[in-house]
């Protein structure tokens, strides 16, 4: 099930009334996510015994602690064995249109070919790709992209006319809505390829804190 953050009221359905209960009525549950109701039940129930029950409409306390537990994300995408052309001495977006995993649905595999967060937080984010025949002493490169803007590059001259394979990786600050990209580019004096194996060209990202 993927997870969706929650959209918060303004008061817990069970603490709101003349006589408030604990967070088990089925209403509760709609609002805490059914994906993570079971966690986040246990924080509730914490925070009530920290604070004493509820006041009426008092949903402050609890949405700052759940807001902090944070949640698993990450993706791996790739091209499913469809070779993408690169043109000579220009920046190419790579467009991985294969999603393996998308934890949240934070991957977009159909337009732009981007990850865009929906929680800040530290992420780690490597990328690989396999440049088919370059020729001899031929620049290539891997980069990846936050926001529009290059964070991370490998940067290598091919040996030999056979095909080459690179590869880079980072750690990214992002805050929700930061959006990162997986662009190549090669300077073989004509267009060419790059591979489509999943195991030799691909995107992948995980949240790390």
């Amino acid at each position: 099930m993927v997870y969706t953050p929650p959209i918060y009221p303004s008061s817990i359905p069970s603490q709101t009334g003349t006589t408030p209960d604990l967070p088990d009525r089925i209403d509760d549950i709609d609002w805490l996510f059914a994906a993570r109701y079971n966690e986040l039940k246990k924080e509730l129930l914490a925070i009530m015994t920290e604070l004493g029950t509820l006041p009426k409409g008092s949903s402050a306390d609890v949405k700052t602690r759940l807001d902090g537990m944070g949640y698993e994300s990450g993706c791996f995408a790739h091209r499913n064995n469809s070779a993408q052309s690169i043109g000579n001495n220009t920046n190419v977006k790579v467009e991985c249109g294969t999603v393996e995993y998308d934890i949240n649905d934070e991957y977009d595999e159909s337009v732009n070919y981007r990850f865009t967060a929906d929680e800040d937080g530290k992420y780690f984010i490597s990328v690989a790709a396999f440049f088919i025949v370059l020729g001899d002493q031929k620049l290539y490169k891997v980069m990846i992209y936050k926001n529009g803007g290059q964070v991370a590059v490998t940067l290598e001259n091919s040996s030999g006319a056979g095909s080459e394979s690179t590869f880079q990786s980072t750690i990214v600050e992002l805050d929700a809505t930061d959006y990162l990209e997986f662009w190549v580019r090669q300077a073989s004096g004509a267009t060419k390829n790059i591979g489509g194996e999943s195991a030799t060209t691909w995107f992948k990202i995980q949240k790390i804190a």
